[in-house]
């Protein structure tokens, strides 16, 4: 489509014609997920295109415009904000300035899609692009609450709290602002059309509050609850308002923490009626000559089935799924605080894991167990009056219903939530699980794997059918995802039992083994689930030699996978021969020279050093420690000081931190045994070590284990203590600002 449409939208875009341009910009904003790939790399062409339609001469345009910039962020984010945020914010600006309303609102909407860049929560990119503009769009935002039209102040509070989403702490600057119109908003608006107008404005509140924190927001906490409590009070039946209540309650929740506490009793009486609202449904006799005469009614569905005709209310359904979501959250954030509430929630979502209705309420269902059994420990921790008998009764009321709902649960996503489930309850007390319940968790997770296998080669066979096309591909290769999916969550439990009970459970894992080497042969992402099983069978159920009979099987395996071209495939594999060196001893000498090997082959690749390789890389690095550490003898005195130094120039690990963190630490250790390897045979490595220790320190906590700030800080400044000045000076100039100040404290 992209070269046949990069010939025609320009052309069209200078139509005298007002519905040609428009078409253009609908067209954009149509194909823009279809042809994300080539428009990515012409994002400035795409732009270019919304900025002409803003200034328009005809608003149905610069509507059009909006809509296509609001796409374009959707399914070319984040780049299209990174790189045109300078042309985009103004252009929206303008927009909310026009003379028309329905592209006023618009502008807003776009807003929204904008400052909602999908992100990592310790990812600060959204706040960052946003930033220089808050004070224009906040102004602006404010401005257009104060229009005539109902559609422009909706717009600008969803606006508002996108952006106080996304700024986080950055909008605290104008929380006295800000808060004050929301509370007259939520508390001196009535009557049924402005009913929208309250809750946009209750999720905006909820937003800024937890985008300011708990001790921002804590003075005025009181007063809102009391508003929130009261429009409660005034939900009527139906009330879509409610739902709008029942997040905001939620996202207050995450901010206050523990403070919540004393509105549980406000909260969760409704909360609970919707987590228990039963189906809608009515069945009716249906006769042909009926189709057509009934109006379809919004949050209604019908199925025909034979002579019946069945209505389900699924606004319905929805609030109960919403109302299951909001459960696990409270559980979440409370924790041990959540006591009160427990047993009563146990007994209302357990049976919800049969919920024939609705997969969403069974996938919360599901998600709420786990969390129902560690807010159950913590409060025994914390003194609330039961104990571990009491805790186990509450493991073993949830697994049950679990194991049971596993068996006959048709969809993908819901099992793997169940499935999620039940790794994180054996984590959390496996040890509460009977040989009985053991026998069927194994033969759940056997079913499992079969099904999956079976669900494969029937859309293997689809192939091979006479009007497979690029659409059913697509299909496919999108259930092959959930497939994935669920295989991950397998391996997860797995994962789960074998650092519970270590060798102890590996004769039942055994019996899974037929399917995990059947994966080896199929797609990169099965092969990496079945290496990561091996990975956990070798780390945490080696004691007393227990998995030296595999070696032989896997190494093969690990090697193969280590050096070939998929990165997440090596990082596995690299992880898994790591931990062999150190957890199977003198049994993996003879593996040993293979390895060192291998592994340098793969820090000496071109791309080692790249960034999609770099994950990958750091745990080679780290298993190149590890062979350094724990098998010491693969290393002679010529190759060892080579090893060493290779090993050091890759340091510091900061993309796979967990890694990264080991790998330090074992830094400090080798510094410590003052191991010639590392440190040189006449200490000409001290220069470096000082250089990455100072580049860790001055990355806080994120690349160090707690506690071990201290000790890398001593060794780094007895280091530098005995190297010359123009050393450290040389040393400095490559380091980040932070490292830096940290490398000229050592002299001093």
């Amino acid at each position: 489509i992209m070269p046949l449409a990069g010939q025609v939208l320009p052309v069209l875009l200078k139509d005298e014609d007002w519905r040609k341009r428009h078409a253009v910009l609908i067209t954009l904003a149509q194909i823009a997920e279809g042809c994300q790939k080539v428009l990515l790399t012409q994002i400035s062409s795409a732009v270019d295109c919304c900025c002409m339609g803003v200034q328009d001469a005809h608003p149905r345009v610069r509507w059009a415009s909006c809509q296509a910039i609001g796409q374009l962020c959707i399914d070319l984010g984040p780049d299209v904000q990174t790189d045109e945020h300078a042309r985009i914010v103004p252009a929206l600006l303008r927009a909310m300035e026009d003379p028309s309303p329905r592209v006023q609102a618009h502008a807003t909407c776009a807003m929204v899609n904008f400052a909602s860049i999908d992100e990592d929560p310790a990812d600060l990119q959204a706040q960052q692009i946003l930033q220089p503009y808050l004070d224009t769009l906040v102004g602006k935002l404010l401005q257009l609450l104060q229009s005539p039209h109902k559609m422009v102040q909706e717009g600008s509070l969803t606006a508002m709290a996108s952006i106080a989403d996304s700024a986080r702490d950055a909008f605290e600057k104008y929380y006295t602002t800000v808060v004050p119109i929301l509370m007259q908003i939520m508390t001196q608006t009535q009557g049924e059309d402005t009913k929208v107008l309250r809750s946009r404005a209750v999720e905006c509140l909820s937003l800024v509050a937890m985008a300011v924190g708990k001790d921002r927001f804590r003075p005025d906490a009181e007063a809102v609850m009391q508003a929130l409590m009261q429009m409660q009070a005034a939900c009527g039946e139906d009330d879509e308002t409610a739902t709008y209540m029942l997040q905001a309650w939620t996202r207050l929740c995450k901010c206050l923490g523990e403070d919540f506490v004393p509105y549980l009793q406000f909260v969760m009486p409704p909360l609970l009626k919707s987590a228990q609202l039963e189906a809608d449904v009515t069945i009716t006799d249906y006769y042909e000559h009926d189709a057509g005469e009934e109006e379809e009614e919004e949050g209604v569905e019908c199925l025909i089935i034979g002579d019946k005709r069945i209505t389900i209310r699924t606004s319905t359904l929805e609030e109960k799924a919403t109302a299951c979501n909001m459960l696990v959250c409270y559980i979440q954030e409370l924790k041990g605080a959540f006591f009160p509430y427990i047993e009563q929630v146990v007994g209302i979502v357990a049976p919800l894991l049969n919920f024939s209705y609705h997969e969403e309420v069974r996938a919360a269902a599901a998600n709420a167990l786990p969390e129902l059994v560690n807010a159950a420990k913590d409060a025994v921790q914390k003194g609330c009056g039961k104990d571990a008998a009491w805790v186990k009764g509450v493991f073993d009321f949830v697994l049950t219903p679990l194991l049971d709902a596993l068996k006959i649960e048709p969809e993908m996503f819901v099992s793997e939530a169940q499935l999620q489930s039940l790794s994180e309850l054996v984590t959390a007390c496996g040890e509460f699980i009977s040989p009985e319940a053991m026998g069927v968790v194994m033969q759940r997770l056997q079913v499992a794997v079969q099904k999956s296998s079976e669900r494969r080669e029937e859309r293997n066979s689809r192939r091979q059918a006479e009007d497979f096309d690029e659409e059913e591909q697509i299909a496919l290769e999108e259930e092959n995802e959930a497939e994935d999916d669920i295989m991950d969550a397998v391996g997860d439990c797995l994962g789960a039992l074998l650092k519970k009970f270590h060798s102890a459970v590996l004769p039942q894992v055994e019996l899974l083994m037929l399917h995990v080497t059947n994966m080896l042969s199929g797609s990169p992402k099965e092969r990496r689930i079945a290496i990561c099983i091996i990975d956990d069978i070798i780390e945490h159920a080696s004691e007393g030699g227990a998995t030296v009979k595999y070696l032989q099987p896997f190494m093969p395996i690990l090697l193969k996978n280590l050096t070939g071209s998929d990165e997440d495939l090596r990082q596995c594999a690299g992880y898994g021969l790591g931990v062999c060196s150190e957890k199977l001893g003198a049994a993996f000498q003879p593996y040993s020279a293979e390895t060192l090997q291998a592994l340098s082959q793969c820090l000496q690749d071109p791309q080692a050093r790249s960034k999609d390789w770099a994950a990958a890389t750091d745990n080679v690095v780290s298993s190149l420690g590890k062979l350094m550490e724990f098998q010491p003898a693969s290393l002679d005195a010529t190759t060892g000081p080579q090893v060493g130094a290779g090993w050091l120039s890759f340091l510091p690990l900061t993309h796979d931190k967990d890694e990264g963190k080991h790998v330090h630490e074992q830094l400090c250790r080798f510094v410590e045994a003052r191991d010639v390897r590392v440190l040189g045979a006449q200490g000409e490595n001290l220069p470096r070590i000082v250089g990455v220790m100072a580049h860790i320190l001055g990355e806080g906590e994120a690349l160090l284990p707690a506690g071990q700030k201290d000790r890398m800080l001593a060794l780094a400044q007895q280091i530098g203590s005995s190297l010359p000045a123009e050393v450290l000076q040389q040393q400095a100039a490559a380091l980040p600002p932070e490292a830096q100040q940290i490398m000229a404290s050592f002299k001093a």
